[in-house]
């Protein structure tokens, strides 16, 4: 049977949420998560009264959201910076403005541009980037320091 159908009385219907082909074991956890943050990442974009404040100078390579919450984006950038913004915490008028609130730059961060962050599955205490400079670095969110580094 194709993924996202179920039988019903001899006939095949396609499942009608997401939560329903969850439930039905039809998607892993893992890949309805990831579909979950996603739509979240697209959602705000899409969204023509949401704004977030622009925190690099160059370009945005990765962002993710954490999974404990769904409350915290994490974004790294071309200019080796990484910035966390709390999506609760947002200027509520005619327009939302989300705002960074804890930012890591240079030179305790990366030399070369973030290629990849992510959130800490269980807590969103500590999250992992990597580079272009060859790096791998653990982070303390509160401190915005790095704990651990691996050169790759």
């Amino acid at each position: 049977m194709k993924p996202g159908l179920s039988r019903r009385n001899g006939n095949l219907t396609r499942c009608k949420s997401a939560f329903q082909q969850l439930e039905l074991g039809l998607v892993r956890p893992a890949d309805f998560q990831k579909r979950f943050i996603a739509r979240q990442i697209t959602d705000i974009a899409l969204d023509p009264f949401t704004t977030i404040q622009r925190e690099h100078v160059g370009a945005v390579n990765t962002i993710d959201i954490e999974e404990a919450e769904g409350r915290y984006l994490l974004s790294g950038g071309g200019d080796g910076n990484i910035h966390v913004y709390d999506l609760d915490k947002s200027e509520r008028e005619e327009r939302r403005i989300i705002k960074s609130m804890a930012s890591a730059y240079s030179p305790g961060g990366h030399k070369g541009g973030v290629s990849r962050a992510r959130w800490y599955p269980f807590d969103n205490g500590m999250f992992t980037t990597s580079s272009f400079d060859n790096t791998v670095k653990v982070w303390d969110t509160n401190a915005m320091e790095v704990e651990e580094e691996s050169v790759c």
